[in-house]
């Protein structure tokens, strides 16, 4: 999964123009929070009690954000170890 979302990031900077991509991720999903924090994403949100599912179970709601420029200082980080 690593991978495949690195490829994408990539391709939305340099190849589509975007210079932030946002992501939403349930407080209890773990491997999520640590794929973005890998990545270089930082926490912009939390939300309590935000999202409430078709079974009734309510979860946080953690909004994330990754910009351009930081991408950049993240790839060439990883590259340096």
């Amino acid at each position: 999964m690593t991978e495949a979302l690195k490829q994408m990031i990539q391709d939305l900077f340099e190849n589509k123009g975007y210079e932030i991509i946002t992501a939403r991720v349930f407080s209890e999903n773990l491997a999520s929070l640590n794929l973005l924090t890998r990545l270089g994403f930082q926490q912009e949100a939390y939300l309590k009690r935000a999202v409430k599912n078709t079974e009734g179970r309510i979860f946080d709601d953690i909004f994330f954000v990754l910009f351009k420029e930081d991408w950049g200082k993240t790839i060439h980080r990883k590259e340096k170890k």
